[in-house]
């Protein structure tokens, strides 16, 4: 059996008390849950994915059995996936009948390992799933209570020093920075062949200091070539130029827009590398009034309708690999898109294992951290675009649907905004397609 924390014998008389802190562990151990679970049913012969094969599969209650399929196929925040799932006693018994019959020694100490983080967070939370699930509704509620009554509280004064904290030392450290990092993406089906998706985006850095001998600006957009298997390479649009594709790769201003960016303008070199495209921005050697940049960029196809994908999650991703005062990242996701999921944001640590697929979206919960920003629907079209962060933003964005062609009441915006984004870290906004069917 694997190794997992100690289950920590709690007086459950005691009350818990409402705090972030214990938000940001039960969704972490949901989180894990989740992927453990899911890919332990993966693993699982095909007749044995289904509620009523699992149950004669592994001789389990169907109830059970339907329980463990309720969990792994949720696709709301993963803080409510230890509601859905079975208790301890029903896990530990699935995962003993799996082993029994052969499933792989490595999915069933994941699970082992991850039902006794599970039975620790029990113990914790007043002894029982019950007792559990009562204090996670006192939970959201009074975060949801304090959130009301003061936005500006909720994010936490405490998170958002610590957060400055980063941002300054990362400043000192790199030699540049930015007032504010500001990113509009539109993704849509591809009119013609609905079974692709195509991307268009626009990234500004805006207010950019540099001192002396400090790191350029770099950006880099990822590209999965097993996503795109079916879509020979010369069949792809990938233009970093132009949102229209007319353009080789290379050295150029093109990439720029110019009449958002500080005259004059930049170099930059642009380049497949690494699964991707690389953009680095050549400014002077040092910056001393601040500079706007901003670039653009379509790749058609981007990936296979997200429906397609195992799990079925579009991923929307925003590297802050240099430090800035603020981020605004807007996605307008055509409705037919929307309509079909169910967004969420979250916040990774990319170490050394990069960029996230869908896959590893899930399967990474130990890179995610535990903290969620707040993610805003904007609603149809781009009214709603403005932001005090960028005076330009409504205008940017304007921009880009005009550049595309494409027309915005088509699309529904979402929004994250965060002050002092984390240096290094990937903030993703994500799409779970997931249906009964598919989960």
């Amino acid at each position: 059996m694997a190794v997992g924390r100690p289950v920590v014998a709690v007086d459950a008389s005691v009350p818990w008390r409402p705090m972030d802190t214990a938000v940001a562990e039960i969704r972490q151990v949901g989180e894990r849950l989740r992927a453990v679970l899911g890919s332990f049913v993966a693993a699982l012969p095909p007749q044995a994915q289904r509620m009523s094969g699992m149950s004669s599969y592994l001789g389990v209650d169907r109830s059970i059995c339907q329980r463990l399929l309720a969990g792994t196929s949720h696709r709301g925040d993963p803080v409510h996936v230890v509601s859905k799932i079975p208790g301890v006693r029903g896990l530990r018994m699935i995962a003993a009948a799996a082993g029994e019959r052969g499933v792989p020694d490595v999915e069933i100490q994941a699970v082992e390992s991850a039902v006794d983080d599970f039975a620790n967070l029990i113990a914790q939370m007043g002894g029982s799933q019950s007792a559990m699930a009562r204090q996670l509704r006192s939970l959201t509620e009074d975060a949801n209570a304090r959130r009301s009554s003061s936005p500006a509280e909720s994010n936490g004064s405490d998170d958002e020093r610590v957060r400055r904290a980063v941002f300054e030392g990362a400043a000192k450290m790199m030699g540049i920075q930015a007032r504010a990092r500001v990113e509009v993406a539109a993704v849509r089906p591809i009119p013609g062949e609905p079974e692709s998706i195509e991307l268009g985006l626009v990234v500004g850095i805006i207010g950019v200091v540099r001192n002396e001998g400090a790191v350029p600006f770099a950006f880099q957009i990822y590209i999965d070539p097993d996503d795109l298997e079916d879509q020979p390479a010369e069949s792809r649009v990938i233009d970093p130029h132009s949102l229209d594709p007319d353009a080789e790769l290379g050295r150029s201003l093109s990439p720029l827009v110019d009449q958002f960016c500080t005259q004059p303008l930049p170099s930059v070199f642009t380049r497949l590398e690494g699964g991707g495209m690389l953009q680095v921005v050549d400014l002077d050697r040092t910056v001393t009034e601040p500079l706007d940049v901003v670039l653009h960029r379509r790749i058609s196809p981007v990936s296979p309708h997200p429906a397609r994908l195992k799990p079925p999650i579009l991923l929307l991703e925003s590297f802050q690999n240099r430090p800035a005062k603020d981020m605004i990242r807007d996605s307008y996701v055509h409705r037919d898109l929307a309509r079909a999921s169910i967004p969420a944001m979250s916040v990774f640590s990319t170490g050394p294992r990069g960029s996230l697929d869908a896959a590893s979206f899930r399967s990474r919960w130990f890179d995610r951290l535990p903290r969620q920003p707040e993610l805003r629907i904007l609603g149809e079209g781009i009214s709603q675009a403005g932001s005090d962060i960028y005076p330009r933003h409504a205008e940017l964005t304007q921009y880009l649907f005009d550049s595309l062609g494409w027309d915005p009441a088509e699309f529904v915006g979402y929004r994250c905004r965060e002050r002092y984004p984390i240096w290094s870290a990937n903030y993703v906004m994500s799409f779970d397609f997931s249906t009964p069917e598919n989960a």
